[in-house]
């Protein structure tokens, strides 16, 4: 397979500068498990809980509520706990 070829430019007019291979781990931490506790979320958003939670539900758009701290975003697979995202 070879490098795609871009078809279009940046906003000025100059060509974008060549791909780059990552890991996702170069890019942020993301760990799997460490479910929020229920009785830190909230189902609306507020000051007290404005971080949202997300969930591998089919409900909602997946949104579970909102957590009242912020944790580092988690893979959860096959629960009603959610995610951190």
């Amino acid at each position: 397979m070879g490098v795609p070829k871009l078809r279009f430019k940046a906003d000025d007019g100059s060509d974008f500068p060549d791909w780059e291979d990552k890991a996702l781990g170069e890019l942020f931490y993301i760990s799997a498990g460490g479910d929020i506790d229920k009785n830190n979320c909230a189902a609306k958003q507020s000051k007290d809980y404005p971080y949202p939670v997300y969930a591998n539900a089919l409900v909602n758009d997946g949104l579970y509520g909102y957590a009242n701290y912020y944790k580092s975003p988690t893979v959860n697979q096959c629960r009603d706990e959610g995610v951190l995202i």
